[in-house]
């Protein structure tokens, strides 16, 4: 049964994170953090879910701003068969700098396998951005 769960737990978090095989690093600004309850993000109604919105960008060599992202992921906590946690994410600061790995849908802050529990989800891009050049 467990086995069941985690794999739909994993269906919900990576449907549209595409851990395709062309990814780049990168410098990672995080500029702001700020997490809520998202009951919406349990794929069963004995579960908790917290969902962390970060705010960054990405840095060009030269040290100017190269794209602005908005990125999110879902913490979940599941109540049965006993309490666990099933999907874990990064936990970053504001004002620090992280190496990354962008992927074509998803930021990554570590290498941590995904296959093995709690399942280590990247943050998934909602939405990126190039600044306006004055």
């Amino acid at each position: 049964m467990r086995t069941i769960l985690l794999n739909a737990v994993m269906v919900v978090f990576l449907a549209g994170i595409s851990f395709s095989q062309e990814t780049s690093k990168a410098l990672f600004h995080v500029a702001s953090v700020e997490s809520s309850n998202a009951p919406d993000r349990c794929p069963t109604e004995r579960c908790t879910a917290t969902k962390i919105t970060v705010e960054g960008y990405t840095q060009a060599k030269d040290g100017s701003v190269s794209v602005e992202y908005v990125l999110d992921c879902a913490e979940l906590i599941m109540d049965e068969p006993s309490p666990h946690q099933a999907v874990v994410c990064d936990h970053v600061h504001a004002n620090s700098g992280y190496l990354v790995k962008i992927g074509s849908n998803y930021i990554s802050f570590s290498d941590d396998d995904p296959r093995f529990e709690p399942l280590h989800a990247a943050y998934r891009i909602v939405s990126e951005k190039e600044p306006k050049h004055k």
